[in-house]
Parts: structure tokens; sequence; C-alpha cells
């Protein structure tokens, strides 16, 4: 157990970080009827490994008055410790398998937007996250709060030049974040560079202090078969 803002929150320990175990939102987000985020899943493996699966473990919820069965059960897993700029740096294998949503972000629990989206992935039917042939279905993005009011957001698309192996080894994934702007590495390539001033003076607000979050998870079409397949060949994130 630990503690968030007063609040007592079931965490471990991974890398010299306390890590609570599931988003600040609980296990039941209200906009997904598809999964819900267990506390239970994830493993830390001998060789330090930190594994984040899915499962088939339909939960009922009542989501805002529905009574909804959602099927998967996913990880998300989220640092205690907020930080103020820096450079965070991950090594990440993809899960390989269709209709996976792999993702590595920053975050605040006091207000969203702002959010840095290091990566975000989506598998569709290809397992490997092929997109067009040879484009990438990864890309970073930032959110933030636009002046009307409106939620904005910008991606970079395209990866290309990065050679992401996405599923088949581990990936090299990092953010550097100061005050005059974000970058955003895969494989120690620039995939991205964010300048945009509302952005960072969202993010310049003293108050502002981010969580590194990591999470994995099932969307679309993913059934109890390509279940049995990442299962079988150990190929969760």
């Amino acid at each position: 157990m630990g503690q968030w803002h007063g609040i007592e929150i079931d965490t471990f320990s991974w890398q010299g970080y306390d890590w609570a175990k599931r988003p600040i939102w609980g296990d039941n987000h209200p906009d997904d009827d598809f999964t819900w985020y267990s506390t239970e899943l994830y493993e830390i493996r001998p060789n330090g490994d930190l594994v984040l699966p899915i499962k088939h473990q339909p939960k009922i919820f009542n989501v805002n008055g529905r009574m909804v069965e959602k099927p998967w059960a996913r990880c998300s897993v989220r640092t205690t410790e907020e930080f103020k700029y820096g450079t965070f740096e991950w090594e990440m294998k993809c899960p390989e398998g269709k209709w996976q949503w792999p993702a590595l972000w920053l975050s605040s629990d006091l207000s969203w937007p702002p959010e840095i989206d290091c990566m975000e992935g989506w598998s569709e039917d290809t397992r490997d996250y092929v997109k067009m042939l040879i484009f990438r279905n990864i890309k970073p993005t930032m959110h933030w709060t636009g002046t009307d009011g409106s939620h904005q957001q910008k991606s970079k698309n395209n990866i290309l030049k990065c050679r992401l192996k996405c599923g088949k080894t581990f990936d090299k994934y990092k953010v550097v974040w100061t005050p005059k702007y974000i970058d955003v590495y895969y494989n120690n390539t620039r995939v991205g560079h964010f300048t945009d001033k509302v952005l960072l003076d969202q993010l310049n607000d003293p108050e502002c202090k981010m969580h590194p979050i990591m999470s994995s998870g099932p969307y679309g079409k993913f059934d109890q078969k390509e279940m049995d397949r990442l299962d079988s060949n150990d190929r969760h994130m």
C-alpha cells in the first residue's frame, strides 16, 4: 500500500520507484465498455522485466446507470511520484498481436489535459503495427486545452527512420521535457519536437506535475482466439 494525495492506494516497487496498480479513475472507465483495469495481472519476472498482460475476465459495472459487462481485464500502472521536467526513458516490447493498444505517457492527476504521449500504438489486424505497407501505426501526441477551452492535440505520424521492431524485441522510447520544448525519441532517433506556446504554458504552470504511466490493453475486434495466441507465445507487453 502507498499514499496518493492522502489516499491509500495499492502499490508495488519496481526500478527504484513505487507504482500505483491502477489509473486514478479506478478499475472502471465510463467511456470504455470493452475493458476494465485489474490490480492483480501485472508480473515482475526474475530478470526484472515488468509484464502487463490481458485476461478474459468478465466483470459487471454500473456505468452511468447502465449495467455493463466488460469482458477483458487489462493493466495500467503509474509512478506515485510526480515530476516537473526531466528525461523519461523506457525499453518496451509491444504486444505482438492483433488489436493491441500499448501506450507510454505522462499525465497529471490534478487536471486533464495537458498530457504528453510518448507513444501510442494500434496494431489493428496486422500484429506488427504496420500501416499502408511501410508506416508503423505508432506515434507521439501532445494534448492541451486551447484558448477557447477546447481539447487540442498534435501528433507526429509516419514514423519510419527509427526502425521500430514492434513485438519482435525491445525498442527504446524517450521523452525530454523542458520549459522550452518537448522532444520524443524512438531508438535514439528524434521523432517529435513540440514547441506550441499554449501547450508549454500549461506544462510550465508550477502546479502541473506529471506521472509516468504505462498501459496495455485490447480494443476493436480483439477476441478469444487472439487471446489464446498471445498466451501460447508469451507476446504480452
